[in-house]
Order: structure tokens, then C-alpha cells, then sequence
């Protein structure tokens, strides 16, 4: 895995297995909230709609989570910041997150913060 220079707590561009890829990178007071978060994504990333888990790699000072990388937020969308003509509708965006959504808590997965921050397009699939 590749990443650039960001800061702590923070995502960017990285590369795995010739993969594009979102890296997270954590701060070690944050290594307990990450290794629950890996094990929620390696639950639940076989659905359509739901962020792929790749791999964790740490070093001394961070731990490094690499993720689907994603097109843009949904806050992006909404904002007009992300160019998604003939991509995708509103009422899609709606019913693929609302699909994500059951698929987790199928999984008995339901103690997360969700808003338009956290909801990713992703065009992958």
C-alpha cells in the first residue's frame, strides 16, 4: 500500500495491488475504533452497497485501513460538486443507500453515524 503525505486522522488517494484506493489513516488512540470498524467492514462488504474492505497495514505511529475508492460524498452530490449527469438520480442514491442500510442491519450492525458526510458514490459496481 502507498500513501501520500496527509495529515493524521485523515483519508486519502493510495494505491493496493495496483488498485486505486481510499486510505484512512489513524492515529494509535484510535486503534480499538479501528479494529471495530475492519471487522464491521469485513462482515458486511460483500453487498452491492456497502464501502469494500481491502486490507490493514500499521507501522509505528499510524494504522492504515485501504477502502473502496469511492467517486464523491453525498454532500458532493447535493452540493453540486461532483459532475454525476446520467450516473445516477436522486431516487437512486435513496433506494442504494436504503438497500445498504438492511443489509447491515440484517448483520445486527446499527450503532453508526449516518448522514450525507458518510454516504459515498461509488462507481465501481
Amino acid at each position: 500500500m502507498s500513501l501520500s503525505q496527509v495529515s493524521p486522522d485523515s483519508v486519502t488517494r493510495g494505491q493496493f495491488e495496483s488498485r486505486a484506493v481510499a486510505v484512512k489513516r489513524l492515529l494509535p488512540e484510535c486503534f480499538t475504533f479501528a479494529d471495530r470498524e475492519v471487522s464491521l467492514l469485513r462482515e458486511s462488504d460483500e453487498h452491492a452497497n456497502v464501502v469494500r474492505y481491502f486490507c490493514t497495514e500499521q507501522d509505528k505511529q499510524f494504522r492504515y485501513i485501504a477502502l473502496e475508492l469511492c467517486a464523491a460524498t453525498v454532500q458532493d452530490y447535493v452540493e453540486n460538486r461532483f459532475n454525476a449527469a446520467g450516473m445516477i438520480s436522486p431516487t437512486e442514491i435513496l433506494r442504494q443507500a436504503t438497500a445498504g442500510l438492511q443489509h447491515l442491519h440484517s448483520l445486527d450492525i446499527g450503532n453508526f453515524k449516518l448522514s450525507y458526510l458518510s454516504l459515498a458514490l461509488c462507481c465501481s459496481h
